[in-house]
C-alpha cells in the first residue's frame, strides 16, 4: 500500500493538468496524503468544512453540486468522471488503476459534447461515492476516538482511586495508631504558633518568583552589609568578641523586622539570648525559655495594648500592679472567666518567667496556698530583674518545699478538673513536678494551646523535673525530630519555618538549619547559612564531621548560588573564610580566584620593583602575605591544568604567578610558551601574545636595576632560566626576520648567540657544551635553529650569486665571489656541526641539499 501511494502522488504531480477549480487547482491533482481515499482506505486526516453553499472541498478537488449537475475541472465528462468509482478490477490490490488514470488525464484534455442526461446520472453516481466514503470515514474515526477516550478515562478513573485509597489509607492508620513514635509522646496535639502571623514564611522567594528578584537582591545585599561590619581579626580578646557578636546579631533582628519576616527575626532573638547565656545544653535551654519567656510577655502586652485601644478590656477590679495586672488583664480577654482568672494569671506569669509577679498574683488568689513558699523562693532569686531566667544560679527543684510533690495536689482532686483546677495543676507541675511524671499529663488545653507553650513547658520539666536534664533535654530534642515536619507543617511544605523554629529551640541546630535550606528556596539558603554562621559562633553547631557539617554545606552552597550572582569576589570570599575545614576552604577560594578572574582585588598589585602590594587586597585581610602568595600560586596551577572540568588558561596562569611573585614558575611558562610559537606562524595572536608578554616581562624585570625576580631566581639558584629566556627571545627575532627574508640582519643575531662553530677546531667544543651545558627547551628546538640557519646561508649564497650575473666591474665581482666562497664555507661547517649532533636524519638531508645547490 506504501508503494501504490507513492506512486500515486509521483503520477498526480507530473502527469495531470491543472484544472480550474477543480482537481488540481493547487497545482497537484491529489495530494499524496489523500491517496487513501481513492484506493479504499479510511486512514488518516480528514477535514469536513461548511455546506451551506452546497459546496465540498475534499483533498483539493472541488466538487459543486445541485440536485441535477456537477461541474468537474470546468468540464462535464462522464466517462472521464466515471473512471474513479473504485472497481473490483482496479482496488483488487488495494491501490489505483494506473491506466484508467492516465486515460483519465487524456479524456480531460479533449472537449467534450455528453447529453446532460448522462452527466446527471455520472454526477449522481459520483455524490453517492463520496458521500458513502465521507461516512465511512467519520465512522471511523469516531469509533477510534470513542476508544482512545474510553480508555484515557479508565486511566484516570484507576489513578483516581488509586490516590483515594492511599489517603484513605493513611486517615484510618492516623485513626488507628495516633501519632506515636519509638521514643515519642503518644497522640500529641498539632500545636501551632501563638499567632499565625509568628512563623509566616515570607515568601519572597528570589528563585521562584521573578518579581521579587530585585527584593530577594537587597536583602541579600543587606544581610553581606552585616557580615562585613563584622570584624573578622582573630586575635582579640574573647569579651571583644562575644560584644561584636551581640552588635551584629541585633542588627540581623532589626532587618528582619524590617524586611516583614517575623519568624526569621524569632530566630534572631534566640541566637541573641542564646549567645548571651552558659554554652553547655542545660544553660542553652535557660536560655531558650529567658526567649520564650520575653516573647510571651511582648505577646500579652501587645494583645492588652491592642484591646485597649479598642475599649475591650472593661473595668477589671484587682489590687495586682505591674505585669501581674497586665497578665490578669490578658487572663480576662482570654477565658472570659473570673472562676478561673486567679489560677491562669499564676501560671501565665510563669509562662513570662516573672516568678515575682507570679508570687504578687497567688498571694492575691491565695495566699495561704502551700505553693506560695516556693514561689517565694524563685521570686527572691528573681529579685529586681524583670525574667527569672535571666539569673545565672538556679534554685534546686522543691528548695524549701519538704514533702509537697503532685501526690499533695492529686490527693484534692479527681479525674474531672474544671479550667481553673487545669491551671493549678500546671502550676503544680511546674514547681514541684518530678521525672516520675508523664510530661503529657500538662499538655493540655486550655493550658497548652500553641507549639510555644508545648516547648517552654518541655524544656523546664526536662531541667527541673529529671534527675539527668542533659539527658532529658536530649531526649526531647529527639522527639521533635521523630515527629517529623508534616507534625508541623501539615501539608502545607511551604511553611518550613512551622518546623524549624521548635527545632531551633529543642537544640536540634543541624536539623532545622537544613530544613529551613531545603524548604524555602534561595531564600531559605540565605537565612539558614547566616544563622548557621553564628550558631557556629556559639559552638551551637556539632564537630562530628567539619567536612561535611551543616555549615559547610550551607556556606558552599550560598556562595555557588546565590553570593556569586548577587554581588563582588570579596563579597563571596568573607563567606568562604569561615568555612571550618582548612582543606576545603583552601579549595574553595583557590576555585574562587580562579573562577571570578577577579584577580587585582583578590590579590593586589605589583610595584615597579615587582614586589606584591596587599593593602588593599582581600586575601591579606584574612591571611598572611605567605598564605596569599601560596593561593595565589595553587590557583595558577589550577588554571593551567583545567582541573574540576575548567578549561586550561595559560594566560590566567601567567598572571597569577606574576602576582604571587612566583618567579621560577613564570619564567619557565614564558620559556616553554615562547620554544612552542618559535616556529608556529599560524597562530597569530596567540604567539604575539606570548611575544609581548616576555618582551614586557623582560623591560620591568631584566632593566639593569635589581629587582624583586632577581631575588627569587638567585635564592632559588635558577638564574639559568634568564639566559634560556634571553636566547628564546633572540631566536624569537631571528625567524621573524627570516620569515620577513631579511637575511642580512638575521646573520648577526645568531653571530650574537655564539650557538654554531666558526672553524672546524670549534666543532667538539660546541657539540660538547651542546651535550652538557643547553637546556632541554633549547635542545628540543635546536634542529630548527641549525636548520633556520643554514637556511639564511643559502638564500644570501644565492642572492650573492645573483648579483654576480652582468655585472662587468672586475673588483665587485672579486669580492662577490669572495663572499660566496665564506658563505660555502659556512654552509659546510654547519652541515659537519649537524651531523656531529646527531640531528634527525631529514634535517641532515635537507641542509646537505642546500649546500649541494651552493655552486
Amino acid at each position: 500500500m506504501t508503494a501504490g501511494r507513492s506512486n500515486f502522488a509521483s503520477l498526480a504531480s507530473s502527469s495531470l493538468p491543472t484544472l480550474n477549480g477543480g482537481v488540481g487547482g493547487n497545482n497537484t491533482a491529489f495530494s499524496s496524503s489523500n491517496s487513501n481515499y481513492f484506493s479504499g482506505n479510511n486512514v488518516g486526516p480528514f477535514s469536513s468544512s461548511s455546506n451551506n453553499n452546497n459546496s465540498s472541498n475534499y483533498a483539493g478537488a472541488m466538487v459543486t453540486t445541485d440536485s441535477n449537475t456537477a461541474n468537474v475541472g470546468g468540464g462535464s465528462s462522464s466517462s472521464a468522471l466515471s473512471t474513479f468509482v473504485p472497481t473490483a478490477a482496479n482496488t483488487s490490490s488495494g491501490g489505483i488503476n494506473i491506466h484508467r488514470l492516465q486515460e483519465l488525464s487524456s479524456s480531460l484534455r479533449q472537449p467534450t459534447t455528453t447529453s446532460t442526461n448522462t452527466t446527471s446520472t455520472s454526477t449522481k453516481s459520483i455524490q453517492e461515492i463520496i458521500q458513502e466514503r465521507r461516512q465511512n470515514i467519520l465512522n471511523n474515526l469516531f469509533t477510534e476516538e470513542m476508544e482512545k477516550t474510553r480508555q484515557r478515562c479508565d486511566e484516570l478513573h484507576t489513578n483516581r482511586m488509586k490516590k483515594d485509597w492511599e489517603e484513605e489509607r493513611n486517615l484510618y492508620m492516623e485513626e488507628i495508631v495516633g501519632d506515636r513514635r519509638l521514643g515519642g509522646s503518644s497522640g500529641l496535639p498539632k500545636y501551632k504558633s501563638m499567632t499565625p502571623s509568628l512563623l509566616s514564611t515570607n515568601n519572597n522567594n528570589g528563585s521562584n518568583n521573578k518579581n521579587n528578584r530585585h527584593q530577594f537582591k537587597y536583602r541579600t545585599m543587606d544581610h553581606i552589609n552585616i557580615i562585613q561590619k563584622w570584624s573578622l581579626t582573630k586575635n582579640k580578646e574573647e569579651g571583644e568578641d562575644d560584644e561584636r557578636d551581640v552588635s551584629v546579631i541585633y542588627d540581623f533582628v532589626q532587618l528582619s523586622a524590617k524586611n516583614s519576616q517575623p519568624a526569621y527575626s524569632e530566630a534572631w532573638k534566640l541566637l541573641y539570648a542564646l549567645k548571651r547565656g552558659r554554652m553547655e545544653a542545660v544553660g542553652r535551654a535557660i536560655s531558650t525559655l529567658s526567649h520564650l519567656g520575653r516573647q510571651f510577655q511582648a505577646h500579652i502586652a501587645n494583645a492588652v495594648r491592642s484591646a485597649t485601644a479598642n475599649r475591650q478590656t472593661g473595668h477589671i477590679s484587682s489590687r495586682l500592679t505591674g505585669m501581674a495586672r497586665t497578665v490578669e488583664t490578658f487572663v480576662s480577654l482570654t477565658l472570659g472567666s473570673d472562676k478561673a482568672r486567679g489560677w491562669a494569671t499564676v501560671y501565665y506569669c510563669l509562662r513570662c518567667g516573672d516568678f515575682v509577679s507570679a508570687k504578687e498574683a497567688l498571694y492575691a488568689h491565695d495566699r495561704y496556698h502551700v505553693l506560695y513558699s516556693i514561689l517565694n523562693q524563685y521570686a527572691q532569686q528573681q529579685g529586681s530583674q524583670h525574667y527569672y531566667w535571666d539569673e545565672a544560679t538556679m534554685l534546686t527543684k522543691n528548695n524549701g518545699s519538704g514533702d509537697i510533690t503532685m501526690n499533695t495536689f492529686s490527693s484534692n482532686y479527681n479525674n474531672s478538673m474544671g479550667e481553673e483546677d487545669k491551671f493549678e495543676k500546671a502550676c503544680w507541675s511546674l514547681l514541684v513536678g518530678t521525672d516520675r511524671e508523664d510530661p503529657a499529663m500538662m499538655m493540655e488545653e486550655p493550658v497548652v494551646k500553641t507549639m510555644e507553650d508545648f516547648v517552654y513547658m518541655s524544656i523546664w520539666y526536662a531541667i527541673f523535673g529529671s534527675t539527668r536534664p542533659d539527658q532529658s533535654l536530649a531526649a526531647f530534642g529527639e522527639s521533635i525530630k521523630k515527629l517529623g515536619p508534616r507534625h508541623f507543617q501539615g501539608d502545607d511544605s511551604s511553611d518550613c519555618w512551622s518546623y524549624v523554629m521548635p527545632l531551633l529551640l529543642s537544640q536540634q541546630y543541624e536539623t532545622s538549619m537544613l530544613h529551613l535550606a531545603k524548604g524555602n528556596g534561595d531564600e531559605g539558603i540565605l537565612q539558614a547559612t547566616h544563622l548557621a554562621i553564628f550558631l557556629e559562633s556559639t559552638r551551637d553547631l556539632s564537630e562530628e564531621s567539619s567536612q561535611n557539617n551543616v555549615l559547610t554545606s550551607l556556606l558552599t552552597e550560598f556562595t555557588s548560588h546565590v553570593v556569586t550572582r548577587e554581588s563582588t569576589a570579596s563579597n563571596t570570599l568573607l563567606y568562604l573564610v569561615r568555612i571550618p575545614d582548612p582543606q576545603l576552604q583552601r579549595k574553595k577560594i583557590v576555585e574562587l580566584i580562579v573562577d571570578s578572574r577577579h584577580f587585582e582585588e583578590l590579590g593586589g598589585s605589583l610595584s615597579q620593583d615587582g614586589n606584591r602590594r596587599g593593602e588593599n587586597a582581600t586575601l591579606d585581610k584574612h591571611y598572611s602575605s605567605k598564605e596569599v602568595c601560596t593561593l595565589l600560586e595553587e590557583a595558577a596551577r589550577m588554571a593551567y591544568e583545567g582541573e574540576d572540568g575548567r578549561t586550561k588558561n595559560d594566560k590566567d596562569a601567567l598572571e597569577l604567578l606574576h602576582l604571587a611573585e612566583k618567579y621560577v614558575q613564570l619564567l619557565s611558562l614564558l620559556n616553554q610558551k615562547l620554544a612552542t610559537f618559535l616556529k608556529d606562524t599560524n597562530t597569530g595572536h596567540e604567539r604575539e601574545f606570548w611575544l609581548n608578554a616576555s618582551n614586557e616581562f623582560n623591560n620591568w624585570h631584566f632593566n639593569g636595576r635589581r629587582t624583586r625576580a632577581i631575588e627569587v631566581l638567585e635564592a632559588a639558584d635558577r638564574v639559568d632560566l634568564v639566559d634560556v629566556f634571553h636566547t628564546l627571545l633572540k631566536l624569537f627575532d631571528f625567524f621573524n626576520k627570516l620569515m620577513m627574508h631579511d637575511f642580512e640582519n638575521a646573520t648577526p643575531i645568531l653571530d650574537s648567540l655564539y650557538l654554531f662553530p666558526r672553524s672546524e677546531g670549534e666543532v667538539a667544543a660546541k657539540v660538547q657544551s651542546y651535550n652538557s651545558g643547553k637546556s632541554e627547551l633549547l635542545r628540543d628546538i635546536f634542529p630548527s635553529v641549525v636548520l633556520g640557519a643554514m637556511d639564511v646561508v643559502y638564500q644570501q649564497f644565492v642572492r650573492t650569486k645573483h648579483k654576480q650575473v652582468g655585472n662587468n666591474n672586475t673588483n665587485a665581482i672579486s669580492v662577490i665571489i669572495e663572499y660566496l666562497k665564506q658563505l660555502k664555507n659556512r654552509a659546510v661547517l654547519l652541515n659537519s656541526f649537524s651531523c656531529a649532533l646527531g640531528l634527525p636524519l631529514d634535517v641532515q638531508s635537507r641542509m646537505t641539499s642546500m649546500e649541494a645547490q651552493m655552486v
